[in-house]
């Protein structure tokens, strides 16, 4: 309860699956609370004791598979993780290219211009270990692309969403490549040197 207050005081979002962890942590406390009760006031006996633990066994059980249905497998959670670190790379190599085009006024034709101006970029995908795909499509245009395991919506992923800079990388669960355009009246242009 007091972390329910806490977020709410800090003004953050309470999500269903935070909800659903703070019922489970109040569940499992009042049932150890009854049963301590329930054991000092001498009210259990052998048999008792023998419901108490089916009971417990079943609600443990229940919050298995209701955890599965709502969370997905192990499986799924490392497919999404996996996606996040994707559009993370993704986002990286963006952040680079706009880098690369406010110091030279053009787009980079390929990723070896860009690591060529000292730029860190991750262009592997660590699931796949394939490269990710820059297209250079016009002067101020490009696409960023990879392959995707799970859709993303506007409403984000089951359990969390991809979100920088106020862009949500929305993908279908395949491959799939972002269209980007650079704002060339964004970037501050040198004036021209006298001779």
């Amino acid at each position: 309860m007091v972390t329910i207050l806490y977020y709410f005081l800090d003004g953050r979002d309470i999500t269903t699956g935070f909800l659903l962890k703070i019922l489970s942590v109040l569940i499992i406390a009042l049932s150890i609370f009854f049963y301590y009760i329930s054991d000092a006031m001498g009210k259990l006996d052998s048999r008792s004791r023998k419901v108490w633990m089916i009971v417990s066994a079943i609600m443990i059980l229940a919050c298995i598979i209701w955890g599965f249905s709502v969370l997905g497998s192990p499986r799924t959670q490392q497919l999404l993780k996996y996606d996040e670190q994707k559009a993370s790379d993704l986002q990286n190599i963006e952040n680079s290219v706009q880098g690369f085009y406010s110091l030279k006024g053009i787009l980079p034709n390929d990723f070896t211009e860009l690591e060529a101006q000292n730029y860190y970029l991750n262009t592997i995908d660590s699931q796949t270990k394939k490269s990710y795909e820059y297209q250079k499509t016009s002067d101020t245009t490009y696409n960023l692309c990879a392959e995707f395991n799970k859709e993303l919506t506007n409403k984000g992923y089951p359990t969390r969403s991809v979100i920088y800079e106020g862009f949500t990388w929305t993908h279908p669960a395949s491959y799939y490549c972002f269209s980007k355009t650079i704002n060339p009246n964004s970037y501050f242009k040198p004036a021209p040197a006298y001779q």
